[in-house]
């Protein structure tokens, strides 16, 4: 077989030079040797990938688009209607699709394979819901160096002009700041109690930067850039009150200083592991709640946690894995497993999941876990599944006459749609990859109960069909009717 992929970077591929060998990298890691297409397109918004776009792949015999950033939650109906065409999507789980699917609890989509990244014994890194994860074999753990909790304030006790950019500032009972993780350039301090007492003028105030002159042989000060226009410089001067508080004002983050550079933004995910020391090793999954960059000095990030007692021994390390690096190595294992099988991509994309590390389990963040390549392509069931799938409602009221119902189910991997069941006969649909549905229901008289059960469906198959569900009475024991109905 000879795939054609269509990479369509909302940048451009210079930013990212390593997308490429990820997605090939990702179809040899189970054996294969790639003799595929790769076309490249630069950027493409996401404005611009609509249905004509997605035809105009189609009608150019793609079977692949894919993308290194997230989508709408709106626009998933596209990629959808694509995949039945023959053409799958494969997209970084982002914060797009993830601020638009909090409507209920477990209503996450399938539409594509969305895909978070982070070393497979911690977890996704992107701290956002993907069906799988994966470390690309472009990414390293890097060292931490240092790892302290922040908020613990300190004492100034002297400061000293030695220019007009530069100040020197002593710490109350310290006699080497390294001891309380002033170790090197861009540390932030948080003052906390202003500065009196002195000629200087004017004092610093708010979050300072410690820079990079430190004096080894008296490491009893540290200094930070600052512009003063006044005061003298022929020593320390005491001060009569001032107080820092190390890393921020807040006491439950921890600041992370480790080897290497490359950005952190707010918000997105980190994996760290081997933390000992603590009473609360931080290890495992957490968001970066501050990137700290003070001129150029980029290798310190905040997070948030509790350590508890004790202190870092070194032989900590963190990965923060890029979704872009990582939603093409998927794209390549799941290509593989197509390949080798000649099947359509409903069938690659179940056998994916039916083998993925926590299936049949859901994870609010890893999904479906870690594709096995080799287990997918070995694997001798695809049928529909004859255990019935489990269906959940959410309700809310929205004003006196109405109600919304959202009913949720759980995925049949080898599904390519499900019938919803409503009083007895067939009320619609779906395509496998919804797996939410919204009634809007008006309060009416008394009369049929109202049930619902749901199954899934492949060519002439049948799944089990699910419980009975009854959805419960409005209030004054009427009835719901279902006025209409929508794709939730």
């Amino acid at each position: 077989m000879s795939l054609k992929v269509k990479y369509a970077f909302s940048t451009t591929e210079s930013a990212e030079p390593y997308a490429l060998q990820s997605f090939i990298d990702g179809y040899e890691s189970a054996g294969g040797v790639w003799d595929g297409t790769i076309d490249v397109e630069e950027n493409v918004t996401i404005d611009e990938i609509d249905a004509n776009y997605m035809n105009d792949l189609i009608d150019d015999d793609y079977e692949m688009l894919i993308r290194n950033t997230g989508t709408y939650s709106s626009s998933l109906s596209i990629h959808g209607d694509a995949l039945a065409n023959g053409l799958i999507s494969v997209i970084p789980s982002g914060s797009n699709i993830y601020q638009q699917e909090q409507t209920a609890p477990n209503t996450f989509k399938f539409t594509v394979p969305l895909c978070g990244s982070g070393p497979r014994d911690i977890g996704n890194a992107t701290s956002y819901p993907c069906v799988f994860y994966d470390q690309s074999s472009q990414e390293e753990f890097q060292d931490i160096t240092m790892l302290k909790q922040c908020g613990t304030e300190y004492t100034i006790s002297q400061i000293k002009r030695v220019n007009a950019t530069t100040l020197y500032i002593k710490l109350s009972g310290i006699t080497d700041v390294r001891t309380v993780g002033i170790t090197e350039q861009g540390v932030p301090l948080y003052i906390s109690t202003a500065l009196t007492g002195t000629d200087i003028s004017p004092l610093p105030t708010g979050t300072i930067y410690t820079s990079n002159v430190i004096d080894t042989n008296d490491p009893s000060y540290f200094s930070i850039t600052f512009s003063t226009s006044a005061g003298s410089t022929s020593g320390f001067q005491s001060v009569t009150t001032g107080a820092v508080k190390y890393g921020s004002a807040y006491s439950d983050e921890v600041l992370i200083i480790r080897d290497g550079y490359n950005v952190d933004t707010q918000g997105s995910g980190i994996s760290i592991k081997d933390v000992t020391g603590f009473e609360n090793n931080p290890n495992g999954r957490f968001e970066v709640s501050e990137y700290v960059n003070n001129d150029g000095y980029g290798n310190k990030i905040k997070i948030r946690h509790s350590l508890g007692t004790g202190s870092y021994v070194s032989g900590g390390s963190m990965i923060f894995a890029t979704q872009s690096y990582a939603t093409p190595y998927i794209a390549g294992q799941l290509a593989f497993i197509k390949d080798s099988l000649d099947c359509d991509w409903n069938e690659a994309w179940g056998r994916a999941i039916a083998t993925a590390s926590n299936y049949p389990d859901f994870d609010t963040y890893n999904g479906y876990g870690y594709i096995n390549v080799a287990e997918a392509i070995a694997l001798e069931d695809t049928s529909l599944s004859q255990t019935a799938i489990s269906v959940d409602v959410f309700t809310y009221d929205y004003g006196d006459d109405t109600k919304y119902q959202t009913i949720t189910w759980t995925i049949d991997p080898f599904a390519e749609y499900y019938e919803i069941w409503y009083r007895g006969e067939l009320w619609v649909t779906l395509k496998s990859h919804i797996l939410k549905y919204q009634l809007i229901q008006e309060r009416g008289g008394k009369g049929t109960k109202n049930y619902i059960k749901i199954r899934s469906k492949r060519a002439d198959s049948y799944g089990e069909f699910s419980e009975l569900l009854e959805l419960p009475f409005y209030k004054y024991d009427k009835g719901i009717l279902i006025n209409e109905y929508q794709e939730s």
